[in-house]
């Protein structure tokens, strides 16, 4: 598992939690408690004004942390439809709050919405090879495989060893070479019955574990077959790869933040090599 980028998760979870601030702003303003605050405005409300102060921001939330293409405009609409819903309140009712809070809110929306278009945050939601977060769930497996693989017209064989297994690809050691985008044919001996499945092979580690990241080329049976394997393995508790401590990787997000200022949009390339290096994509 590989984390989103930390900047859009903050952003996501405070829209989820925007309701209840919105409540707990309010009700100060009005010197009432949250709760009779919370009363007042269900009873007097309509039901397009409540979807509007409870389901609206928790969509936009929504939207920042799914990060897909539809996500840009629904969030980019909430935002235009949370000023003018703010402006045409204020404007109807001035005492429900000063001025000067519609200005910081404005501000901050438009604030917000300029974070958005900056082309590294655009690119996430459009791009979806630098989501390096989407990998499949790698199991840690060992077994061995075999490998056919032809060489300028010559057929060759290898036993294999699988060190992680997902959906969409494989880790494999093979005591030979064979070239990066080789195309190879991959026996798993220990399914009953064996499982075949051809493969290209994306990348080469020589540090650690040496091998190749393998991605599958699925036919629609071999996609099904190991989707259910997976699941197996997934019910059997087998242990993951490339998980994530997520407190220490908010904390040296933090902390990298702070000294550096780098962190705050993210940062594509460097994860876009990564994500190539997984041949569960």
């Amino acid at each position: 598992m590989k984390v989103r980028p930390w900047s859009l998760l903050i952003l996501a979870w405070l829209h989820f939690l925007g309701p209840i601030g919105n409540i707990l702003l309010s009700s100060l303003i009005q010197h009432v408690s949250p709760f009779k605050y919370f009363s007042a405005l269900v009873a007097s409300e309509s039901l397009l004004g409540l979807v509007e102060d409870f389901a609206l921001i928790p969509l936009a939330g929504w939207a920042i942390y799914s990060c897909r293409k539809w996500s840009y405009p629904v969030f980019l609409g909430v935002a235009a439809v949370t000023v003018f819903s703010n402006v045409r309140q204020w404007s109807q009712s001035p005492e429900i709050f000063p001025v000067s809070l519609l200005f910081v809110t404005v501000v901050l929306d438009a604030i917000l919405v300029g974070y958005f278009l900056i082309p590294e945050v655009r690119r996430t939601y459009f791009d979806p090879k630098v989501r390096w977060w989407d990998n499949q769930t790698r199991y840690a497996v060992r077994f061995a495989v075999g490998v056919d693989y032809e060489e300028a017209g010559t057929p060759k064989h290898f036993t294999g060893k699988v060190h992680d297994l997902s959906e969409g690809g494989v880790f494999v050691s093979i005591d030979a070479e064979v070239p990066v985008s080789a195309t190879v044919c991959l026996f798993f001996k220990e399914e009953v019955p064996p499982i075949t499945v051809s493969g290209t092979i994306v990348y080469r580690r020589n540090s650690g574990v040496a091998g190749y990241g393998i991605k599958f080329l699925h036919t629609p049976e071999s996609a099904k077959i190991f989707r259910l394997w997976v699941k197996r393995l997934e019910k059997a508790k087998t242990a993951k790869t490339m998980q994530v401590d997520l407190k220490n990787d908010f904390q040296r997000w933090v902390i990298r933040l702070v000294t550096t200022g780098k962190g705050l949009v993210p940062e594509l390339e460097q994860n876009v090599a990564a994500k190539r290096n997984n041949p569960s994509n």
